[in-house]
């Protein structure tokens, strides 16, 4: 009779390390903002701490990386990532992407037109569509599906774009790099995801990607939210406009939904009991009950 297992590390174990790792940085990050950052210049104080929320960041990273390559074998046979009828988690990412949404607009009706600000409202709509139809099992085309993912791509790149520009807040402050880490993990995440709507699922690097998002986004969340709240960030660093404030807080939130988001994901990621096809990435919940 055939060894089932044969890898050196279960991916419950995966599962359960990437949520433990993620909680920690969640903790560290929070703490270096609070109490290690200065609102006035935008950096951290030169702290023990901080080094060491960085080196666990990256430690959580090489282990998202390298560990998946290690995990069981039928790890192969997932064809999607199990959901359940409506998957409900979603709906929090959707309702703070209209938010998003609802806001650009607002900005641009008081402070003018802007062709970058219209392109991430157009983008952030159609990834509030992208998990509108997640959240209700709306049944739509592969194609239809693939192209509101990737709006969830653009948008995340023309956020890094935007920020990379925007010379109020200094090139490598930890904020803006965070932010920009956490968009890109989200890309990648999200072309995980539409590869199995378009039927190639590469369950390991799926969850590879889980796993680093995880650390990523709750850092950024929880880190980018503590200091915009600080007085001296939104004085000295934020230049005291309070839609630059409101922006943050929206992306900060966005981060944290995404990780509620992909934490759900990880969790239900199935490799060896119900599974829906590849082509059924999108369906309702009846035709998953019909298939059962």
């Amino acid at each position: 009779m055939k060894n089932k297992s044969t890898s050196k590390i279960p991916v419950k174990i995966f599962k359960m390390v990437s949520i433990a790792l993620s909680l920690c940085c969640a903790v560290c990050f929070f703490l270096c903002f609070l109490l290690f950052f200065d609102g006035e210049i935008g950096y951290f104080d030169n702290s023990p701490f901080v080094m060491v929320s960085n080196l666990l960041l990256f430690v959580s990273a090489a282990f998202s990386i390298i560990c998946p390559i290690f995990l069981s074998k039928d790890i192969k046979t997932a064809d999607d990532v199990q959901k359940s009828g409506k998957f409900i988690v979603s709906a929090i990412a959707a309702a703070l992407f209209m938010i998003f949404v609802l806001f650009e607009i607002y900005v641009i009706i008081m402070s003018g037109f802007s062709v970058i600000r219209l392109l991430l409202t157009v983008f952030a709509f159609f990834s509030s569509l992208y998990h509108y139809v997640i959240f209700t099992g709306t049944k739509i085309s592969e194609t239809s599906f693939v192209l509101l993912g990737i709006s969830q791509i653009a948008w995340c790149t023309l956020t890094i774009a935007y920020s990379y520009f925007d010379y109020t807040v200094e090139l490598n402050s930890p904020a803006k790099l965070l932010l920009q880490f956490a968009c890109v993990i989200i890309m990648l995440f999200t072309t995980g995801e539409m590869r199995f709507a378009l039927g190639k699922p590469r369950p390991r690097m799926y969850l590879a990607f889980c796993s680093c998002a995880l650390s990523v986004l709750i850092s950024a969340g929880a880190g980018i939210l503590t200091a915009t709240l600080s007085p001296e960030y939104q004085t000295n660093v934020l230049s005291l406009n309070s839609l630059r404030i409101y922006e943050n807080i929206i992306y900060c939130l966005i981060f944290i939904a995404m990780y509620i988001y992909v934490l759900t994901r990880l969790i239900l990621f199935n490799t060896a009991s119900t599974k829906i096809s590849a082509s059924d990435a999108q369906v309702s919940p009846d035709d998953t009950t019909e298939n059962n």
